[in-house]
């Protein structure tokens, strides 16, 4: 079990406290940082910790942590960025299979509009996963049904075959056949007919999905790039601020050990954390540079 010093538990909170005043995607960040932590603490210690330290309640922590494990098994962590704290947790709700195609496919309401996950309210979005909710419980129910039908009608069957071979001089098959037989195979073809309808139909929706989510996502490319734009721009200018008051305090001290020791952590971990984030952004590069040699290929 990872032990942590008491100066990196403050600071994780202090970094807790800031990513909580960011955007949702930060709640992420956040549930990493909890699941760290009580995995190096007691519990007693953990829930003191909360209160003290990071200024958070049991129940908000579990959620955050809740939210990190899930995001860890979502392929389009890039839509959940542009969404509030209740919009992620609403998504992250359905499971990791469901919230991926819930993120790619856009959503019609009453109201006549179609939207991406990303253009809606939250009151929206809490009705659209109400709305994905119900459909995946019906379509279970009625494969359920579905395969309920086949199972009476195959035993059926085989009481049929199994009074064939039985050496009765007057076997009657119709006669000893359960009285709801015609009922069952009358409801296996037409739930046999609905399936087909559905199937069809499922087929025609995905086909016009395809259409709009590619108009869909034309249309926010150049959004997309305003946005990493200000994002890396902001980095930078907050890297230079704080880089030009902390070496300001630290000329201040004129040579002080304690701080000139704290320096040098601090040195060791910075030079880690931009390495590792230097090297996030040339495999992003690297793997989009893959797919669209891949892409070519394929056409």
């Amino acid at each position: 079990m990872e032990q942590l010093a008491s100066s990196d538990l403050q600071q994780i909170a202090d970094e807790i406290q800031f990513l909580k005043a960011q955007t949702a995607f930060s709640m992420i960040e956040i549930g990493k940082r909890l699941i760290r932590v009580k995995e190096s603490l007691e519990h007693g210690q953990w829930i003191e910790w909360l209160d003290n330290q990071a200024r958070m309640n049991v129940r908000s922590a579990q959620r955050f942590m809740k939210g990190a494990q899930l995001a860890t098994q979502i392929r389009n962590t890039t839509a959940l960025s542009h969404l509030s704290q209740t919009q992620v947790l609403s998504v992250l709700d359905l499971g990791p299979s469901s919230a991926d195609e819930f993120l790619q496919t856009p959503h019609s309401f009453s109201s006549g509009e179609t939207k991406t996950v990303e253009q809606m309210t939250t009151r929206e979005t809490q009705e659209a996963v109400r709305k994905w909710k119900a459909a995946e419980q019906r379509a279970k129910e009625m494969e359920e049904q579905n395969v309920s039908l086949i199972e009476r009608s195959r035993t059926i069957r085989e009481e049929n075959e199994e009074l064939k071979r039985q050496k009765n001089p007057e076997p009657k098959v119709v006669e000893v056949a359960p009285p709801d037989y015609q009922d069952v195979l009358q409801e296996n073809q037409e739930m046999n007919t609905r399936i087909a309808q559905l199937t069809g139909e499922m087929d025609s929706i995905r086909a016009d999905y395809q259409h709009k989510l590619q108009d869909v996502r034309d249309g926010d490319r150049k959004a997309q790039m305003r946005e990493l734009k200000r994002l890396l721009q902001e980095q930078l200018k907050a890297v230079g601020w704080n880089h030009s008051a902390a070496l300001f305090l630290y000329q201040q001290l004129d040579g002080n050990k304690e701080a000139s020791q704290y320096l040098h952590d601090f040195l060791n971990d910075y030079e880690q954390v931009v390495r590792q984030q230097i090297t996030d952004w040339h495999n992003a590069m690297t793997l989009n540079t893959e797919e669209e040699i891949t892409a070519c290929k394929t056409v």
